[in-house]
Parts: structure tokens; C-alpha cells; sequence
């Protein structure tokens, strides 16, 4: 394996907790794939569409077709940093134990940032259901059934489709007899950090949704996450800084985005 710098390794520390701490998680609410650099300031997504599938003739062959060629452009319009004096400790002498807590703190605020601004995406960008009747535990059920159909006349993806839920909503589907835990659905849910399945979502709570939305169905093909590290992490010294002596600083900057690509898979449920 390639050795890493330290900074690599910190910056490697901060997503790994960064990751484990986010609801909205990559690869289950957001995909990743785009074309650019993100520290460009701007990356493209291709638009998907259908591939045209038709009936083969041995004798003449077949048509042509050819491939979406639409692009999307995601402007990169989030820059957070991590600038956190250490006091007391030059660079070269700041203990691991102080680095990993920094580190860790650093993971947990990243998930919480990018928790509620992919939420907001998800909100403003995706198509609000005309229903605006609350959830009760004797309708939770038949309104996901309601989302999976919208869904489906959609041509959304059928495996992989997600509801994220307020807690007062979870807490009517924990009461539905259709709910199932995610205790009996073994591993490989419980390590996406959904709560559960129901009408075939898997079931995520989150309480960043905004004022009056119950709910988000969707699928991960439908928005995409970009992130990257603009400046790794790294323990800066500050001796030179004319200000502090004997001090230092874990510091670093990370710039993403968040854009739904396909409004119609991402149903949004709000109450009136």
C-alpha cells in the first residue's frame, strides 16, 4: 500500500467520522458520480436518460442510437474550514490524543453541516406531493404505498428507494403492523443506518427536514454529493503567525455541494 502524508491521514480521520456520523449518507440518499474538480468551483453531471431497446433483425442489423449528451453543472457553493488553535503545544509537539479529539470533533460538526444542507437540497429541488393531509399511525402505511406508485409511473429505480422521516412520523410508522425493523433485515441495512423498511423504503429519520415536511422519498440515482478537501487537515504551527507562541492549530477546508438531477424521483411530503 502507497505510504499517505499525516495530512492525508488526518483529512482520511475526519471522513472516516464524518461518514459514519451522517443520516444523508453517500451511496444511500446521494450518489457521487460527476465529471471535474471540484476545487475548480464547478463540476458536470451527465443527464441519464433511457437506453433505446428494440428488436433485433439478423438480416438488415439494427439502428443506431445514441447516448444522452446532456450535461448538468453543479456550481460548488459550500467552503467550511477547520481552524482550531491548539494552546500551548507547538506543531511538532502536540499530543495524538489532543489531534484524534480534534479530529473527531471536526468529523461530528462536517456531518451535521452537510446533514442539513443536503436536506435543504433535497427539499427545495424535489417535487412536492399535491397531498398535504398529515400522516396518522392509520394512513402512515397507505401514504408510502401512495409515494412508491408516484415512484414507480416515474421509472424510478425500485432497489435502493429511501424515506427519510421526521421523528413524529417514524414514530407513527414504529406503530404500523407493515413496519419492519431493521434488526430482522440483517447486516447489510443496519450498516446503511436505515431504521427499517416499510412498503419497500428503507426508512431513515432526520430532524433537518424543515417546517411542515413529514417526509422525502427518493433514490440515490436522483441527487448527487460532491465534497472534497480544498486544504487537507494538517497541525499548523503559529509561532511565525506575530501573535501566538507556543501554539498551534489543526486546520483545513472543505468544499461540496449538493443538486438534485432528477426532480421527479425525489418526492417531497409536506402537511398544511
Amino acid at each position: 500500500m502507497a505510504n499517505i502524508t499525516l495530512s492525508e491521514r488526518y483529512s482520511n480521520l475526519v471522513d472516516t467520522k464524518l461518514r459514519s456520523e451522517l443520516v444523508l449518507k453517500d451511496g444511500i440518499i446521494f450518489n457521487n458520480r460527476y465529471e471535474g474538480d471540484p476545487k475548480a468551483g464547478a463540476v458536470k453531471v451527465r443527464k441519464t436518460g433511457e437506453s433505446t431497446v428494440g428488436d433485433y433483425d439478423r438480416t438488415n442489423g439494427a439502428e443506431m442510437s445514441k447516448a444522452s449528451s446532456e450535461w448538468i453543472t453543479i456550481t460548488i457553493d459550500k467552503d467550511k474550514y477547520i481552524n482550531e488553535i491548539v494552546d500551548g503545544y507547538e506543531a511538532n509537539a502536540v499530543p495524538d490524543g489532543i489531534v484524534a479529539d480534534r479530529l473527531d470533533s471536526a468529523g461530528y460538526g462536517l456531518a451535521e453541516t452537510l446533514d442539513k444542507d443536503g436536506a435543504a437540497e433535497l427539499v427545495t429541488s424535489g417535487t412536492i406531493s399535491e397531498d398535504t393531509t398529515a400522516f396518522t399511525k392509520q394512513t402512515v402505511y397507505s401514504k408510502f404505498v401512495d409515494a412508491r406508485t408516484t415512484l414507480s409511473t416515474n421509472n424510478v429505480p425500485v432497489n435502493g428507494r429511501y424515506a427519510i422521516v421526521t421523528p413524529e412520523v417514524y414514530a407513527l410508522v414504529l406503530k404500523s403492523d407493515e413496519f419492519i425493523k431493521a434488526s430482522a433485515l440483517g447486516d447489510s441495512v443496519v450498516q446503511t443506518g436505515a431504521l427499517g423498511q416499510i412498503a419497500g423504503f428503507m426508512v431513515f429519520e432526520s430532524n433537518n427536514l424543515g417546517e411542515n415536511v413529514e417526509a422525502v422519498f427518493g433514490h440515490p440515482s436522483c441527487a448527487t454529493r460532491v465534497n472534497e478537501w480544498a486544504v487537507p487537515v494538517h497541525v499548523q504551527d503559529l509561532a511565525q503567525s506575530g501573535k501566538y507562541i507556543g501554539a498551534s492549530a489543526v486546520q483545513g477546508r472543505k468544499v461540496y455541494a449538493h443538486k438534485v438531477t432528477q426532480p421527479k424521483g425525489i418526492i417531497v411530503k409536506k402537511k398544511a
